[in-house]
């Protein structure tokens, strides 16, 4: 099953991502479930933005990304939720802002689509589909 937040360490996506980790820990087949985290890459804190790109740069998060911002800095932006699966982060050039519903809605619609995606009828759905591959967007 996937499950779609926010992926921001707050609130329910918080919640979220701490109850699919606990559900891994716990279970027998722990990669059944995936918890995605769809958000804009502006609605994130400069901190968590440095340390992504020096991570995707070299392979692994450098400890001197860390030392470029101060730790006493109040941003009003979030941090990434780190029990989450995966996360994929959108850009659209603000460093400001959240995912829309029609972002969201369009991935969604997306993965539906795709002629390698499986459907499961029954449940609360009539018909919900799950990706076998990445997708890039």
């Amino acid at each position: 099953a996937w499950i779609l937040t926010t992926g921001l360490n707050n609130g329910v996506s918080k919640l979220v991502g701490e109850g699919i980790s606990q559900y891994r820990l716990l279970r027998r087949h722990p990669k059944d479930v995936v918890c995605i985290g769809l958000t804009m890459w502006g609605s994130i804190n400069e901190k968590t933005r440095i340390d992504l790109k020096k991570a995707s740069q070299t392979g692994s998060s450098d400890e001197a990304s860390k030392w470029q911002i101060r730790d006493d800095v109040q941003e009003d932006k979030e941090t990434l939720d780190p029990h989450h699966t995966h996360c994929i982060l959108f850009d659209s050039g603000s460093l400001s802002g959240y995912l829309s519903d029609f972002q969201r809605s369009s991935f969604v619609q997306h993965v539906c689509d795709d002629k390698n995606s499986h459907a499961c009828k029954g449940g609360i759905f009539d018909n919900m589909n799950f990706q076998q591959r990445l997708i890039e967007l």
